[in-house]
């Protein structure tokens, strides 16, 4: 470019008679790589200068937009201004700016967004402000849309609050005429699409009843308009839900306890009604969700704390109730260390009070030779373990030097025998039996042995067995006797 057009393009950009052609002036020195080059001429400052005086004027209307989104447009091009910007956008930000909708260029809206961000945390009005620009986006801004949500995220305290201001912008949108479920349910998967990456990487707290705020986000668009019509729409907005309650659970993993987060999961069920089960393309998202339901059973049934409606929520993700019993069977079955009634209740679904000692066991007076009989079964292990040995070696000697004496020794060891199977016989009786072998790696667990050594393993080898009573079912109980583990 030749230097007489250069130099005109920067009259025009300093003193054009408006905003449009200066706008287009800036347009061409950025095209034509000249602004950099120019960016400490008077009449490049003045330009710039000129843009600040439209963005903070409260009456600009459309043009303070514009001259907003020029500003931010030409520091992504000349760096120096970038370190200024937040504090040169500061006056356009004392006053709210018009709807970002007003502005028809979707790369202007995007600049418009994205000085919401640099801004951020701003004004009071920011954050209402952010959240409706982000509901009123068009359906391909997916670009846009983020980076208003961005700005919004900058301008809480906490993702409920996060979630509240959607809420409140989405309940104000104006859906198309012609299936306005369908336009609705579009407007917030996409919205929730957007949400999904800024969850993940956000350090907010969850804050009080995030679950619930989440869940604002479906009612409040929906509480004046149908379910949406189309099956395509349908399956995905409630697959963006699955999906953000996951990434919310899984960032943020204190509210996995909470049934309340999985309530937009719920609300979602409705839109599948006559069927109890979910579709089969949201089969793998909500197996995701379902292993998260079970490691908060499973957490909270370690501390002892039975949560029936966290339960009633396995059943949600799962679809069927016999599906859900069988999770929560495994975890029994898996983590024998469980409290016994949590235990019980993962088994059968059933809250109750603390058994009573078998009728039978009271009436014998013999529970409290419980912990005797579970010395015995330790030492006729230990005996059981030796014998083969000792009886072979004294047989063979006696053999040698005292060959009568043979047939004396094998009818103590039969007499042994003969005791050692009564008092199994007894112990198994009273449900006990041996947990362990010696010598026998297994995951260490502090219900039935003690460790011997400063810090416990995760493996640990068995040094003694433990004596466990088994329920009636066959599983195994409490502890009689602990072992030992190194």
């Amino acid at each position: 470019m030749a230097a007489t057009e250069a130099t005109q393009l920067l009259d025009r950009f300093a003193r054009g008679p408006s905003l449009a052609i200066r706008s287009e002036a800036v347009t061409r020195l950025l095209d034509e790589k000249l602004a950099v080059r120019h960016s400490k001429d008077p009449r490049f400052i003045e330009g710039v200068s000129f843009l600040e005086r439209v963005g903070s004027d409260a009456s600009g209307g459309i043009d303070r937009l514009t001259a907003i989104a020029e500003l931010v447009r030409i520091s992504q091009v000349v760096k120096t201004l970038q370190t200024e910007l937040r504090q040169r956008l500061k006056a356009a930000f004392a006053n709210q700016l018009p709807s970002a909708q007003e502005l028809q260029n979707s790369d202007g809206r995007f600049y418009v967004a994205r000085a919401c961000t640099l801004v951020s945390p701003g004004a009071s009005w920011l954050a209402t402000y952010t959240a409706t620009a982000a509901a009123d986006e068009e359906a391909s801004a997916a670009k846009i849309r983020g980076e208003f949500l961005a700005a919004l995220l900058l301008n809480v305290t906490t993702l409920a609050e996060f979630f509240r201001y959607l809420s409140a912008a989405l309940s104000r949108i104006d859906p198309a005429k012609e299936k306005p479920g369908d336009s609705v349910g579009r407007r917030v998967t996409n919205i929730l699409s957007g949400v999904r990456p800024l969850i993940v990487s956000s350090t907010l707290p969850p804050g009080e009843g995030v679950g619930v705020a989440l869940t604002g986000v479906l009612k409040e668009p929906f509480s004046a308009f149908a379910a949406p019509e189309s099956e395509s729409v349908r399956l995905a907005l409630t697959k963006e839900v699955i999906l953000v309650v996951f990434d919310l659970v899984r960032t943020r993993f204190s509210v996995s306890s909470d049934a309340d987060t999985y309530s937009s999961v719920q609300y979602t069920k409705r839109f599948f009604k006559g069927s109890s089960s979910w579709p089969e393309s949201l089969r793998d998202p909500l197996r995701s969700l379902q292993a998260v339901i079970a490691e908060a059973i499973l957490l909270l049934g370690k501390q002892d704390v039975l949560d029936a409606t966290l339960m009633q929520m396995l059943e949600l993700v799962c679809g069927y109730p016999e599906r859900a019993r069988a999770v929560a069977k495994s975890l029994a079955d898996d983590h024998p260390a469980l409290p016994e009634r949590v235990k019980a209740w993962l088994r059968t679904g059933r809250i109750g009070t603390a058994q009573a000692a078998d009728p039978d066991l009271i009436e014998s007076g013999l529970q409290g030779a419980d912990p005797i009989l579970a010395n015995i079964l330790v030492e006729v292990d230990r005996v059981a373990r030796d014998r083969p040995g000792v009886a072979s070696d004294a047989l063979s000697a006696l053999g040698l030097y005292e060959p009568r004496l043979q047939e004396v020794l094998r009818s103590y060891l039969s007499r042994g025998d003969d005791l050692v199977r009564e008092i199994e016989n007894l112990a198994s009786k009273r449900r006990l039996r041996l947990y362990g072998t010696v010598g026998e790696r297994m995951e260490f667990s502090s219900k039935y042995f003690e460790f011997v050594g400063p810090t416990p393993k995760q493996e640990i080898v068995v040094v003694r067995p433990a004596v466990v009573r088994v329920s009636r079912d066959g599983s195994i109980g409490e502890a009689v006797k602990k072992g030992l583990a190194e």
